[in-house]
Formats: structure tokens, sequence, C-alpha cells
């Protein structure tokens, strides 16, 4: 979370777009996450909302998961692709990992 002074400066997709790419660097297929507040942030840098019952066990079954906000919160996932093409997606992420774009 970026402190709200420091919001609308891009840090959030920032911090996010490094996060892609570690994930990718580490052979990280799909990540998964829970938010309250952010949807339509995520949905922004290419997270869909999910089904609950598509979220692997290891995630589903921590505390967070099983009981903070349990019915206000959105499940967001995004499936990353390990091809290494150096270009901008169409979430605005520069990274050396990025799905390539088809026009």
């Amino acid at each position: 979370m970026v402190d709200p002074c420091h919001r609308g400066r891009g840090l959030g997709k920032q911090l996010v777009c490094e996060l892609h790419s570690f994930a990718e660097r580490k052979g990280i297929k799909v990540l998964f996450l829970l938010t309250t507040t952010a949807a339509d942030f995520f949905k922004k840098l290419g997270y869909e909302v999910t089904q609950r019952s598509v979220v692997p066990a290891p995630i589903a079954d921590t505390e967070e998961y099983k009981n903070i906000c349990l019915y206000r919160q959105f499940v967001c996932s995004r499936i990353l692709n390990p091809l290494k093409v150096l270009r901008e997606d169409r979430q605005g992420c520069r990274s050396s990992l990025s799905p390539v774009q088809k026009d």
C-alpha cells in the first residue's frame, strides 16, 4: 500500500510492475491477490476478478483468505507470460519478460 501523501505519482504501479518482473524471473505463472479496496487499480494492471473456487490451496489456507473481510474482499489474478521480450505491455509495465502484444 502506498502512503496517501505519495499517491498519484505512479509508485503503486511501479511496485506492481517490479513484482511482475520478479515473479516471472522465478518462473511463477500466475499471481493472486486479495484486496478490499483496490480491485479497480489492479484491473488497470491486467488483473481480473477471480472465482474463489480456483484459488490454490496454499493461498486458500491462509488466515487472510479465510477470515479477513471475507465478504468484502476481491480475489484477483493475473497470468504471467514467460516470453523474454523487452517491451511495454498494455498496462504500461516495462519488463524484460512481458507478453508480446499482437496488433
